[in-house]
């Protein structure tokens, strides 16, 4: 049974589930007005802050070239359960680890790690997300991983959306209305989205920046889910754990942190 973090200060609601260690809802207080920034969709891979670990995206034919076995798109750790370490009323943390795993994943991806996820509710209009991951395995421990939050917006309002910090990107030409796969742009660190009603910051504020790219994803309105646009951050291309991981050290920690913020 999947528990529900409740976080709250006086300009932050975040709900989050111990379920796939995934940030379900995030309202935030401006001018006077609580405002939903990530879409509540029909199902929970359609929602708010999910998790790509220990890979983003699909693997070629599915396989892990490691050992040889499948293992789906986006990984297993928004399909596993986390265990609650901490929640206060401005802070949660949540942990999954290699002894969580059932024994076909732990034969699909054979590396003792323990990979926490810290939700921090700051003072203004803005919340921190860090992963931790300790490898606690006697040999380098492979990841590609990504963060997947859906921002809502209308499908119609799309085409006004405005990001200076990517080079190439243009709202006004991008094809909506098509079956889109995700377009990889570079990231240089920080963007800001001017949405309808306010500027969305995504900044990767960690001492160790890692994330390469920034990846734009939607549906159309063929599709139940489609009010939403995805700015994705993801530290590697596709695939990328079998030709070109992050390596971490036995006995290291690789550590991310990124802010969202909005004005």
């Amino acid at each position: 049974m999947s528990d529900i973090i409740y976080l709250k200060n006086d300009l932050n609601e975040i709900q989050i589930s111990s379920f796939g260690g995934q940030v379900l809802s995030w309202k935030t207080l401006l001018n006077d007005v609580w405002v939903d920034i990530l879409y509540i969709g029909s199902s929970s891979k359609r929602s708010g802050i999910p998790i790509l670990f220990p890979f983003a995206n699909p693997l070629k034919d599915d396989i892990f070239e490691h050992t040889g076995v499948n293992i789906p798109q986006h990984g297993f750790a928004r399909n596993s359960e986390w265990s609650i370490i901490e929640n206060t009323n401005n802070k949660a943390i949540l942990k999954l680890s290699f002894e969580n795993l059932d024994q076909y994943l732990k034969t699909a991806f054979p590396f003792l790690f323990d990979l926490s996820l810290e939700i921090q509710l700051n003072l203004d209009n803005s919340i921190d997300y860090t992963l931790n991951l300790n490898n606690l395995g006697e040999k380098n421990l492979p990841i590609a991983p990504g963060i997947h939050p859906y921002f809502s917006i209308g499908h119609t309002d799309k085409t006004n959306l405005k990001i200076n910090e990517i080079p190439g990107f243009k709202a006004i030409d991008f094809p909506w209305d098509s079956e889109l796969s995700g377009d990889f742009y570079d990231f240089k660190g920080e963007v800001n989205i001017n949405f309808p009603d306010y500027v969305l910051n995504i900044s990767e504020i960690g001492s160790n920046p890692d994330c390469k790219y920034i990846v734009v994803w939607s549906q159309n309105e063929s599709q139940t889910d489609h009010d939403f646009v995805c700015f994705e951050p993801f530290y590697r291309e596709t695939n990328a754990i079998n030709t070109n991981p992050i390596l971490v050290k036995p006995n290291e920690t690789w550590v991310s942190k990124f802010r969202f913020s909005v004005r």
